[in-house]
C-alpha cells in the first residue's frame, strides 16, 4: 500500500492528477497523519467515473463509516480519545 500527495500536480486530466486532487478535496494532504491509501482512492475513481468530487465524496463517507464503529474513550480524565469528532468531521 502507498500513500502519495503533490499539491502542485491537480490536474484532473492525469490520473495521478485526479489523485491529488480527490486527495486534496477529502482533505488528506498530511503525510504525517494519513487516512487513506492510493488504492483505496483510485479504487474510488474507479467506481466514480474519475470524477474526483464524487470519488472524495465518497472516501468520505468511507471515513466516516470507519470512525463510527470506533467509540470514545475516557480513562478517569488521565487519556481519552474521541472518535466520534473524527466520524462528524467526514460526514
Amino acid at each position: 500500500m502507498s500513500w502519495s500527495y503533490d499539491s502542485s500536480d491537480l490536474d484532473t486530466s492525469t490520473l495521478s492528477g485526479q489523485l491529488n486532487a480527490t486527495r486534496f478535496l477529502l482533505g488528506d494532504t498530511n503525510a504525517s497523519d494519513q487516512r487513506v491509501e492510493n488504492e483505496e482512492v483510485l479504487f474510488a475513481l474507479s467506481q466514480n467515473s474519475y470524477n474526483t468530487y464524487k470519488s472524495a465524496a465518497w472516501l468520505a463517507r468511507s471515513l466516516a463509516s470507519k470512525y463510527a464503529n470506533r467509540v470514545d474513550v475516557d480513562l478517569d480524565g488521565a487519556l481519552s480519545a474521541t472518535y466520534s469528532q473524527l466520524q462528524e468531521h467526514y460526514t
